[in-house]
């Protein structure tokens, strides 16, 4: 067999490099692979070079991957860096799918890089690709509650959600107990911050002005990653919208005045609410404009205490 002299290496587009041998020309494409680091169960990441072409079954070479800034870190089909060797597992398959991988599972955010897959030694001379890594992190989604006791009519920042993610940004919003997504919100807003090993925070505060319809809901932080469908969310809390007591009289219109007959029982429901619950005290005044012979001196004043004991003895509150 006859070989050609001479060996092109060339730099395509898709990161490939090709090089003419006896058996004809053979070419290494490199890829571009995203991951995204998320909780368990884990999904792998397959870093992976196209051989386009036949690799001659009468020639010895070796397979290896290389990483910007650490070196070789496989050779055929061991991993010889020790950072690695948890982690990763060569899935070379040259013959049977012309393929040359590498998977990393779990995989990190310090992973993102260049990765250089190899076939050292083909006719003495040395196939180069490159491949690229990008990688994302789903969000961690928490709360930081203010207050959750608020008055009527006030506009409180009931809390704050905080979403950190690696590129790209989060949405961020805010969900009641019915799932119904709240608008009208202040801006999500992004702050870079050095702890999160340059991962940014999605801020989200929830001002909002409450009134008496929404006592005792709750609501919640909710996150979505574009790279994923799954929600996370985060329990801010149940609200407390305190407003002042209203009472309605059920049987009769307030300040009518009812006639009735002597002994004849009288009885009046008033409906009263409030937050917190008001307490319903009931308070008798009698109508000193009536003559009696045998009358003696009425207290008119509203008594601010219960009067419960002043009740005449006829009368029952319940």
């Amino acid at each position: 067999m006859k070989l050609l002299s001479s060996i092109r290496l060339v730099t395509c587009i898709s990161i490939c490099f090709l090089a003419a041998t006896g058996e004809g020309t053979v070419r290494l494409v490199g890829s571009n692979v995203s991951g995204v680091v998320s909780p368990p169960p884990t999904q792998p990441v397959v870093i992976y070079c196209d051989i386009d072409g036949t690799l001659p079954v009468d020639q010895t070479y070796q397979l290896t991957w290389t990483r910007d800034g650490e070196g070789l870190i496989t050779y055929n089909n061991d991993v010889v860096f020790k950072g690695y060797q948890s982690r990763l597992t060569v899935t070379n398959s040259p013959v049977d799918e012309s393929r040359l991988s590498l998977e990393i599972n779990p995989v990190q955010l310090s992973d993102a890089g260049k990765y250089d897959c190899s076939i050292v030694g083909l006719y003495d001379h040395n196939l180069i690709a490159s491949s690229y890594l990008s990688v994302n992190q789903l969000p961690n989604v928490t709360a930081k509650v203010n207050e959750l006791t608020v008055i009527e009519g006030n506009e409180v920042i009931l809390g704050t959600c905080f979403a950190n993610s690696s590129k790209p940004t989060p949405e961020v919003w805010i969900e009641d107990s019915l799932g119904n997504r709240i608008d009208s919100l202040s801006s999500v807003t992004v702050v870079d911050s050095q702890e999160h090993q340059g991962i940014s925070d999605s801020v989200l505060k929830f001002s909002k002005v409450f009134d008496r319809s929404d006592n005792s809901k709750s609501y919640h932080c909710v996150v979505q990653h574009p790279d994923r469908l799954e929600s996370y969310s985060a329990f801010i809390g149940e609200v407390d919208v305190q407003f002042p007591p209203t009472v309605e009289f059920m049987a009769t219109s307030h300040g009518e005045d009812i006639s009735m007959q002597e002994e004849q029982p009288f009885n009046m429901e008033c409906l009263a609410g409030g937050n917190p619950q008001p307490q319903v005290v009931w308070t008798f005044q009698a109508d000193d404009t009536q003559t009696d012979t045998n009358s003696v001196d009425v207290d008119t004043t509203i008594p601010t205490d219960p009067p419960s004991t002043d009740l005449p003895s006829e009368f029952q509150a319940s």
